[in-house]
């Protein structure tokens, strides 16, 4: 599965209609890709943008600055939120850290962010500074420095297109996922300096991001809904998996189960 194919499926099950997403010219880049017939509200925020950028879809906001800031407070001061926020940004610490925190204060109270690029494969890929090719910086490091230690968030990382990190203050959210980091490898995690987290991000990554591979994310969000089973068939045509769609009665624990 992509990125816009995990955001639909979520949207689908929740019943979620709006999106905006907070990228740049180099990230992002699927924006054409985001169901236009789902969702009936779509915003785009784009920083590090020349004046005379265009990929064929519309920029709401845009600005030539190194910084999502002075657009994300034109946006603020409109009011509006949106179910899902999904965050692609230019890959440095500081970059990914302010995109993720103007992300979640965008997001309505019941929504989901999503976050992209948070499973970098190798060591070349994380590093910390741009350079052409694959690029996932460190956004993973930002992410869980966020997700670690916000009591009020709850995570999880699909194994997927660099990993798709999604975040939301529901804690049901909790059930889409195998068991997180324990309390010691979270104080490892906290004292790391950043030229240190990736070595023991790689040896960790699973526990640390919460990772669920893309089988069982579809599983979990048909549970217990017809709806959520339409879903679940559409995702697997997605991944070209031969899963079969479980019944609802495989799926006793239902509604308390989902994940939002």
């Amino acid at each position: 599965m992509l990125k816009y194919e995990i955001a639909l499926s979520l949207a689908r099950r929740c019943g979620y209609s709006s999106y905006f997403e907070i990228c740049t010219p180099t990230t992002g880049r699927t924006f054409a890709q985001v169901d236009k017939g789902h969702f009936t509200r779509r915003v785009r925020l784009m920083y590090r943008c020349p004046p005379d950028f265009s990929d064929g879809e519309s920029i709401d906001y845009s600005t030539a600055a190194e910084s999502s800031e002075e657009a994300f407070s034109e946006l603020l001061r409109t009011g509006e939120r949106f179910d899902l926020v999904f965050v692609d940004p230019w890959h440095t610490y500081a970059s990914s850290q302010r995109d993720l925190i103007f992300g979640l204060q965008l997001v309505n109270r019941d929504g989901i962010v999503m976050v992209h690029d948070c499973n970098p494969p190798n060591l070349d890929c994380a590093d910390p500074e741009f350079h052409p090719g694959e690029w996932c910086g460190v956004t993973f490091a930002a992410f869980l420095d966020l997700v670690l230690f916000a009591e009020d968030l709850h995570y999880a990382t699909v194994d997927c297109d660099y990993g798709c990190g999604i975040i939301s203050r529901q804690p049901q959210l909790a059930s889409l996922l195998r068991t997180g980091p324990n309390s010691e490898l979270t104080s490892r995690w906290r004292v790391l300096d950043l030229k240190n987290k990736y070595s023991f991000f790689d040896e960790h990554r699973s526990e640390l991001l919460r990772l669920t591979s893309t089988e069982e994310f579809c599983l979990r969000l048909a549970e217990g809904s017809q709806c959520g089973q339409e879903v679940l068939k559409g995702a697997l045509q997605m991944t070209g998996s031969a899963t079969s769609v479980p019944s609802s009665s495989t799926a006793p624990e239902a509604i308390e189960s989902l994940p939002w």
